[in-house]
């Protein structure tokens, strides 16, 4: 079992990333730490920090969403996804930053960047 991304256009829907749960927190906790967030000290996820406010930092609005159902807003993609792009531009080949990573994350920027022609992005 693991968390699948699907883009929807009314009601057909593209993958557009795919992890297991523990490798999307893997992701996440990484992205998290490269703009200064330990995710495990944030409310929601064991600690009892306050998110700082999405309007600041668009990833939170990625970051603190449920890794197992909801979605994401046409809205909100376009919020995130220069920042998104911003951010794991910076990483090194060496980092956490793994093959397999790299390839779904790209798919979620791709259908990010690509919102006009999706409703929304599922979690599932």
């Amino acid at each position: 079992m693991g968390l699948d991304i699907v883009a929807m256009k009314v009601k057909r829907g593209e993958r557009c990333g795919s992890w297991s749960y523990s490798g999307f927190n893997d992701f996440r906790t990484h992205l998290a730490k490269s703009i200064g967030i330990t995710l495990d000290e944030m409310n929601g996820f064991g600690g009892h920090i306050d998110w700082p406010d999405a309007k600041q930092e668009p990833l939170v609005i990625l970051l603190h969403h449920s890794d197992c159902d909801g979605r994401l807003d046409y809205w909100e993609c376009e919020k995130i996804a220069p920042r998104l792009r911003e951010v794991i531009a910076t990483w090194s080949d060496d980092d956490v930053w793994r093959g397999y990573d790299k390839v779904q994350v790209s798919k979620l920027l791709n259908a990010m960047e690509a919102m006009g022609e999706y409703d929304f992005l599922e979690f599932s």
